[in-house]
């Protein structure tokens, strides 16, 4: 993978940060409305996505990190 394809997967990485972030305000969202009803949510989607989160912010910096050593700016 070259520097450019780095680059491009941080900001593909960036767009699927913003989505799974999107994901958890709206399950976040979803639990109030059904709590508010007496409906017992799913924590697990919560908790996956969140994990899921960790991942590419782990990957973004991870690639942003290899990129500062080699004197790259995004």
């Amino acid at each position: 993978m070259n520097i450019d394809d780095l680059k491009q997967k941080v900001k593909t990485l960036e767009h699927a940060k913003e989505a799974v972030e999107y994901v958890l305000h709206h399950i976040s969202e979803a639990e109030h409305y059904c709590s508010r009803v007496g409906v017992e949510g799913s924590h697990h989607g919560e908790m996956e996505y969140e994990d899921v989160l960790c991942r590419i912010e782990d990957e973004i910096n991870n690639i942003e990190d290899a990129l500062e050593l080699l004197g790259v700016t995004l």
